[in-house]
């Protein structure tokens, strides 16, 4: 058997960490979250590792998630640094 050559993608701890929070927020499971997925959150907290904001918004951005989120909150209330969703009627 021969070695074959390969890529192997790295990422950076913050792109990691950033890829974590977009699981947490965007899951397809939306009433229940994995326990090894908090575990990864907490331990990335812990260690005071930094989200890298402009890969968790090509992530969102990819997905689609990025334009519902805007969408939900407004444009306006997003540029106004408001944070908080209209409420459903």
């Amino acid at each position: 058997m021969l070695p074959t050559s390969c890529y192997v993608k790295c990422f950076s701890l913050p792109d990691l960490f950033a890829g974590k929070m977009y699981t947490l927020l965007f899951s397809n499971q939306k009433t229940r979250v994995s326990g090894r997925d908090w575990f990864d959150f907490e331990w990335f907290v812990r260690h005071s590792i930094p989200l890298s904001l402009s890969h968790f918004v090509v992530r969102a951005n990819q997905s689609g998630h990025l334009i519902e989120a805007i969408q939900m909150l407004g444009a306006g209330a997003l540029i106004a640094g408001q944070t908080t969703a209209p409420r459903m009627q």
